[in-house]
């Protein structure tokens, strides 16, 4: 299991995610890197090509090669994702995902993970806390392999209890299945990231949040169900915060700490990065 995971954000989403009790998922068009889904979708392409398969395998390759060549053209359902680190204080992950005072939220990886699970096994969308996988082209690596084949049997065993032919090498639930693996997949350059994302595909597509501004655009979003414990909604499992590299760490840390205590977050410890501040 993975834990725990942090989310690298700056003062604006922390206080958004606190004040909430909420983590929004973003949609997967949108990402930082606008060509990773393309290096998703050619990793998996080459990847089935290369793969040798069985006779009874073979139909179920060829709905999800499909599935794949559709997503070249943009035809696969939504995903939303929300990105976390195994690092919670990463030189890397305050440069490139935070702006102003960066702050590192902490999460018990294992509660957040209770309300995911494939899709299919409990009805409705799906949720998916998954690591990273990097991958280059041409050097494909083991993991690669156990998603791909993964993917095999877990569209055989939905196509025993949903029903489906795969003859015609065209199923919803193939696109489906692709769709939640794309964004676990990323370039071997950003290896040292460590990534561990949640991965959501609503059952229904036009389910947005709402949309936060990112740069020149507007990202539309999906807030993460809640953490239920006995039918009530509970606090956000977070276990400790980072405060990141900043002129006066030691003040924003108090007003971190009065600001947890008001939000009734009193068990959460703050701490202060120990990378160096660099004006």
């Amino acid at each position: 299991m993975i834990r725990p995971i942090t989310h690298y954000t700056d003062l604006h989403g922390f206080n958004g995610i606190i004040s909430n009790n909420k983590i929004w998922a973003s949609n997967t068009a949108y990402l930082n890197d606008t060509k990773e889904l393309v290096h998703g979708i050619d990793i998996l392409g080459e990847a089935y090509d290369r793969l040798t398969w069985t006779s009874e395998d073979a139909p179920l390759v060829n709905c999800l090669q499909n599935a794949i060549a559709q997503a070249r053209d943009g035809g696969l359902p939504t995903t939303y994702v929300a990105c976390f680190a195994k690092n919670p204080d990463s030189l890397t992950h305050w440069r490139g995902y935070c702006t102003g005072q960066g702050i590192s939220i902490t999460f018990d990886g294992d509660l957040l993970a209770s309300n995911a699970g494939f899709p299919y096994a409990a009805g409705g969308g799906a949720a998916w806390l998954q690591e990273v996988i990097y991958a280059d082209e041409g050097a494909l690596g083991t993991k690669i392999e156990e998603l791909v084949r993964m993917l095999v049997s877990r569209l055989r065993e939905a196509v025993i209890h949903l029903g489906g032919s795969v003859e015609s090498g065209d199923l919803p639930i193939a696109r489906d299945f692709v769709s939640l693996a794309l964004p676990r997949i990323k370039h071997g350059g950003f290896r040292d990231e460590d990534e561990v994302r949640m991965i959501v595909q609503p059952s229904n597509p036009n389910a947005i949040t709402g949309y936060r501004v990112k740069g020149n655009t507007l990202v539309p979003y999906l807030a993460l169900p809640d953490l239920l414990v006995y039918g009530n909604v509970a606090p956000l499992p977070i276990t400790s915060v980072t405060v990141g590299p900043g002129p006066d760490q030691k003040r924003t840390a108090l007003s971190i700490q009065g600001f947890l205590k008001w939000k009734h977050f009193d068990h959460v410890t703050v701490n202060l990065s120990e990378v160096p501040f660099v004006a």
